[in-house]
C-alpha cells in the first residue's frame, strides 16, 4: 500500500467532536496520529476502510463494463487509490461527480435492485450513510474490546 496517500477528503467532522470522520470514515485518533503512523498501521486503516466500502457498495452496484469504468475515471480525473478494490473507486467517482453525472450506463456501472430508482446523488447519500453507520459500529466494537481488555487486565492485577 502506498502509505504516502491519506484517506482524507478534506471534509473532517472530528474537529466538531465526532469520533468517526463523516468524510473519510477514520477514527479521530487515526486522523490525529496519521503522520506518526508507520506503514503497517496505515495499511491496517486503509484495509479496514476498503473492506467496509466493498461491503456497502457490492450489494448496491456492479461494475458491468470495467474498461468503460476505468475510461470514465480517467476522463473525469477521479482521485482514487489504485491499490484499493475497484468498488472503492466507484465510491470516489460518485462522491466527486454525483451532481454532474446522470446515467450509470455511461459509467460502466449497473445499479442493483432496489436502488435503481435513486438518482446518483441519492445513491451516494445511501452509500455514505451506510458506510458511516458501519464505521460507527466498528468503532464501538473496538472501544468495547479495548475497555474490556483494560477491565480484564485490572481484574487480573487486583486478584494477584
Amino acid at each position: 500500500m502506498d502509505t504516502t496517500q491519506t484517506p482524507c477528503i478534506g471534509i473532517c467532522s472530528t474537529v466538531f467532536g465526532d469520533d468517526i470522520c463523516r468524510g473519510c470514515k477514520r477514527y479521530s485518533q487515526e486522523i490525529i496520529r496519521w503522520n506518526q503512523f508507520g506503514a503497517p498501521a496505515k495499511d491496517i486503516v486503509w484495509r479496514r476502510l476498503e473492506k467496509l466500502q466493498k461491503q456497502v457498495i457490492k450489494e448496491k452496484i456492479h461494475i458491468q463494463d470495467f474498461a468503460l469504468f476505468q475510461h470514465q475515471l480517467t476522463r473525469y480525473q477521479i482521485k482514487h487509490n489504485p491499490q484499493l478494490d475497484p468498488l472503492c473507486w466507484v465510491f470516489n467517482l460518485l462522491e466527486q461527480k454525483k451532481s454532474v453525472l446522470k446515467h450509470t450506463r455511461e459509467l460502466g456501472l449497473q445499479i442493483r435492485p432496489p436502488y435503481q430508482h435513486l438518482s446518483l446523488e441519492q445513491l451516494f447519500e445511501t452509500l455514505d450513510s451506510a458506510l458511516y453507520e458501519l464505521s460507527v459500529a466498528h468503532f464501538d466494537l473496538s472501544q468495547a474490546r479495548h475497555w474490556g481488555n483494560i477491565k480484564k487486565s485490572t481484574l487480573e492485577k487486583t486478584s494477584s
